[in-house]
């Protein structure tokens, strides 16, 4: 989270980042069994409502929401079970890097095929595609690819770029540390169609202006190392 954020915040309201009032979002996950839960949760400031750009069936629609559920307008909640606090703390970044993500792009996940109608074979997909995901412009429909593979892909970063220039595609290497692993030599690339080019370049725009990591805490607000 931003350091320059005064206040923290049960979910409930806006929070203040420096003199203003903001639109924020909690995401929380609680682990253990029903009779000892502990929850740890994370407040991120928005530029937008949650609403104004998030629907319940967004959240079926990209893995990084994978058991998480809309459960109030600013808050977004999951039951994680017997796993380690570490897992807890990954799932909850993934999820609040990717309403970052759609918060400052306006894109939304889609179930769409950016290869198109009739899908690629995986010898035909993006050389060393891995963690991807899909998003569409919901008022124009441009479509892009963020891949999101460990460092290694450098290796076939040529036939990557080759590949695209076959198909059509462009694949963009984005000063971003992405949604599915930070700290983790993850690349982010972002792949297109070469006509939409002008309306991707805001998007990219937009990507590389994004926040740092939030702070992750616990229940009693206390703050946990990320």
């Amino acid at each position: 989270m931003s350091e320059q954020l005064e206040e923290k915040n049960d979910g409930n309201s806006p929070i203040r980042l420096g003199d203003s009032l903001v639109p924020c979002v909690t995401i929380s996950a609680s682990i253990g069994p029903a009779s000892c839960r502990s929850t740890l949760q994370a407040t991120i400031p928005l530029c937008h409502d949650l609403r104004a750009f998030l629907r319940p069936a967004h959240l079926k629609l990209c893995d990084r929401f994978d058991q998480f559920r809309l459960v109030a307008k600013d808050h977004i909640q999951a039951k994680l079970g017997l796993v380690r606090e570490a897992h807890v703390r990954q799932r909850i970044l993934q999820v609040a890097r990717t309403i970052q993500f759609m918060d400052a792009t306006g894109l939304v996940p889609t179930s769409q095929e950016i290869y198109g109608r009739q899908t690629y074979s995986k010898e035909q997909r993006l050389p060393g595609q891995d963690h991807a995901t899909t998003w569409c412009d919901p008022d124009t429909g441009a479509m892009v690819l963020l891949d999101e593979p460990y460092g290694y892909v450098d290796e076939m970063y040529g036939d990557r770029k080759n590949w695209a220039k076959r198909h059509g595609f462009v694949v963009h290497r984005l000063d971003y540390q992405g949604t599915y692993r930070h700290g983790c030599e993850i690349v982010c690339d972002l792949v297109f169609r070469e006509e939409q080019k002008n309306f991707v370049q805001k998007v990219i725009d937009r990507i590389e202006r994004l926040a740092s990591l939030p702070e992750i805490q616990d229940s009693t607000g206390v703050n946990l190392d990320v």
